[in-house]
């Protein structure tokens, strides 16, 4: 029981990590000059909840 909850515990720390630098790197994206690269990173900033669960969580829906 009490490795099933560190490990739950390190991959939370795993997906918050991730989800930080996923916003960093979004963040950058929508301040360059690149109208293109400025469009995607809006629409990934629409739904980021589902952009990072889908980087980052073991299971998924698949494709919708």
């Amino acid at each position: 029981m009490t490795e099933h909850r560190g490990a739950e515990a390190a991959r939370r720390r795993g997906g918050e990590a991730a989800r930080r630098r996923a916003g960093e790197r979004l963040t950058s994206a929508e301040d360059t000059e690149m109208k293109p690269l400025q469009s995607l990173a809006r629409g990934l900033r629409q739904d980021f909840d589902a952009v990072t669960a889908g980087l980052t969580l073991e299971w998924s829906s698949g494709k919708v």
